[in-house]
């Protein structure tokens, strides 16, 4: 169905959605499922609302009340009726009570399949196994069945510590323990609102020098300010991980000196 969908109506530049299955998955590594890797391999954004707020995505919500007091016997000949009346004729408060099909225009991102995955700057490309595993340099690493058959980038960020990213996110790090130890999630509920441009934010550590403890406090461009989180007990280089994953856009961005590191954030 969304492939079909994709195919007439191009990509979204991201998807709103509640947390139950099919959207997230709870035994999934950051609740993810299969279907939303799917939607990220496509480029496609994950935007959850928190639970129990469903009016974090009233439109869609809205909608099915509508849709059903309409369209409820006979469904077939109603259901069209609806879609040209709700479309074309029924105008919305939330477009400035124009109609949808005056404003609708095609998304200009066609769907071409799934693009490679490609890890230029981590030192190996490995496909998780149909057991959820990384093997690599003869650990095997458990990771999370929602990755199954995707490629993952591993890079050594300290002496025996291998740093696992899937795309563009930090998934979380291995100390031979062959378990991965996840970083914060990149995918948690909020609701996005998009700003063209970067903006900046800096992650500084409120604590001694170095230390890897403290916290580590961001600034946004406002003024405003919010902690990361608690340091990693890892010194330096497990810090600016920490901070470099508090945005899925940081993890390319972000530049670590030993005391703060600058991220990106949409």
């Amino acid at each position: 169905m969304f492939e079909r969908a994709f195919k007439e109506f191009g990509l979204p530049r991201a998807i709103r959605t509640d947390n139950g299955v099919p959207f997230a998955g709870p035994n999934g590594l950051f609740n993810l499922s299969r279907l939303a890797v799917w939607w990220l391999r496509l480029g496609i954004g994950i935007e959850r609302i928190k639970s129990g707020n469903p009016q974090q995505n009233g439109r869609h919500e809205r909608m099915h009340l509508t849709l059903k007091l309409e369209t409820t016997k006979p469904a077939g000949d109603n259901f069209d009726d609806f879609v040209e009346e709700f479309e074309t004729e029924r105008p919305h408060q939330g477009l400035g009570m124009a109609c949808p099909a005056e404003r609708y225009d095609a998304s200009p991102r066609p769907y071409r399949g799934l693009p490679d995955l490609d890890y230029p700057f981590h030192d190996q490309t490995v496909i998780v196994t149909t057991c959820n595993r990384i093997c690599y340099k003869r650990t095997k690493i458990n990771l999370s069945h929602v990755f199954a058959g995707q490629a993952v980038g591993i890079k050594p960020v300290k002496d025996r510590i291998w740093l696992a990213s899937f795309m563009d996110y930090d998934l979380g790090y291995d100390d031979e323990t062959c378990r991965l130890e996840p970083l914060p999630n990149p995918f948690g509920p909020k609701v996005v609102t998009y700003v063209s441009g970067i903006k900046r934010n800096l992650c500084v550590q409120n604590g001694p020098k170095n230390s890897g403890w403290g916290a580590w406090i961001r600034t946004r461009d406002d003024g405003t300010k919010n902690r990361c989180l608690t340091a990693w007990r890892r010194p330096n280089v497990m810090a600016a991980i920490t901070c470099r994953s508090t945005n899925a856009a940081c993890s390319s961005k972000a530049s670590f000196n030993g005391q703060s590191c600058s991220c990106g954030f949409r």
